[in-house]
């Protein structure tokens, strides 16, 4: 390095004195050497290189994802390597939030797509709710699971009444213990 800005300070965390007179390979900045070899080729083949996505390592280790955009220029008559980084690190890691996000969103509409499609094939509630609980014991790796029915009551207050109406991997002994709860 023959100059360096103090952005590239701030992302790399190394100190100006420390950059100078060093190599890249020297910082052990290059999280992956073949991100570098890529970067010399593409330079001996064209000139220049634009928005190439790469890992750089900080003087501390961490890791930055960077957008690296470089070019072969001439000074005192050598030939240089005139680089511009941007940190893009955030971006990167809010990208797979996003990502990560709609991946559970998306399995959360094909379970009720799932669903619905059992619903539509039946009139007898019993079974639709044995297999519509069945698809989303399936689809949310579950072990066991129960539906319930909410029912009007004769009592006071509006009192409801709670009743199991579809059940999947659950013990006798629970079965038995588990029956009509008044509600309000």
């Amino acid at each position: 390095y023959v100059e360096v800005n103090e952005a590239c300070l701030q992302i790399t965390g190394f100190t100006r004195a420390e950059v100078i007179g060093s190599t890249s390979m020297g910082l052990n900045v290059w999280a992956e050497p073949a991100h570098r070899a890529r970067l010399i080729q593409y330079l001996q083949d064209s000139g220049s290189v634009r928005n190439q996505e790469s890992l750089i390592r900080t003087k501390s280790g961490q890791l930055r994802n960077v957008l690296l955009s470089a070019e072969v220029i001439e000074l005192n008559n050598q030939p240089h390597i005139l680089c511009f980084v941007y940190d893009i690190t955030e971006l990167k890691q809010t990208q797979q939030v996003l990502e990560r996000r709609v991946a559970e969103r998306t399995h959360e509409l094909a379970t009720l797509n799932e669903i619905s499609v059992i619903v539509s094939r039946s009139l007898d509630l019993q079974e639709i709710l044995n297999s519509a609980l069945t698809k989303a014991m399936e689809i949310l790796k579950m072990d066991a699971g129960t539906a319930y029915s909410l029912e009007d009551t004769d009592g006071p207050d509006d009192q409801k009444l709670l009743i199991l109406v579809a059940h999947h991997g659950l013990s006798d002994e629970f079965l038995q213990r588990v029956g009509p709860r008044l509600v309000r």
